[in-house]
């Protein structure tokens, strides 16, 4: 007889801490490369209750990076194949498909107190503050992933709180957007390195496999270490 599917994250954070999980609920609003190896690592931690929030599709421009991007997958929702790949790791996994564009419009559909955890992987600057606003607004703690297009070195990546990075050009924006706001505090998946290339071609920001993956990881380790330490 083999081990069964809880053996070694109960042997890692105890059973106690993974029922906790499975109580839980964590929002991911943004299923690129950051938010599809978030939700990866939040559905392997065996959170019970998951709420995907992006209204793009699979596209062949997704498949050097974003784990929800398979040829067999090409056209789909996200939500759908997120959704289906977290019940085929997880099957008493609840999850949540909202295929929809977070911004004014949308904010007032969802209800945030349902919500034990936010992680953000947001790429819209405005969304992002919107979701940062929201979330204190209703309590809800919340860790948010900056840039890490167009860089090839997850080893820079840092974890701080938003008003301590530095580098990073989309955390600089961001700073000034929630001192505008009032906005608390909050951690930020941030990276120390340098653009690879100064100036985009062809309307869209270059990215690898490895940075963005690395960072929504991160950012699922934040939310899970949260969850088990209330």
């Amino acid at each position: 007889m083999g081990e069964g599917e809880f053996s070694r994250i109960d042997g890692l954070i105890g059973e106690e801490n993974r029922c906790k999980l499975q109580r839980s609920s964590v929002a991911i609003f943004g299923l690129g490369g950051v938010g599809a190896a978030a939700a990866e690592g939040i559905a392997r931690s065996f959170v019970g209750n998951i709420h995907l929030f992006d209204s793009d599709l699979v596209e062949k421009s997704n498949l050097n990076r974003q784990l929800c991007a398979l040829n067999s997958c090409i056209g789909m929702k996200k939500t759908d194949a997120i959704a289906l790949r977290i019940k085929d790791i997880n099957l008493q996994s609840v999850v949540y498909k909202n295929s929809i564009f977070f911004d004014e419009s949308t904010v007032d559909l969802i209800d945030f107190t349902e919500f034990d955890f936010i992680i953000d992987a947001i790429d819209t600057v405005d969304s992002k503050i919107l979701l940062i606003e929201t979330a204190q607004k209703f309590s809800v703690p919340i860790a948010s992933a900056l840039g890490t297009a167009n860089k090839l070195h997850p080893e820079l990546l840092r974890v701080s709180n938003i008003y301590n990075t530095d580098t990073c050009p989309l955390a600089k924006v961001i700073r000034r957007k929630m001192r505008e706001k009032n906005l608390q505090n909050i951690p930020v998946v941030y990276s120390t390195e340098k653009p690879i290339r100064e100036i985009s071609t062809g309307g869209f920001l270059p990215s690898g496999a490895f940075v963005p993956n690395a960072a929504g990881f991160i950012l699922g380790s934040i939310a899970v270490n949260h969850l088990i330490s209330l």
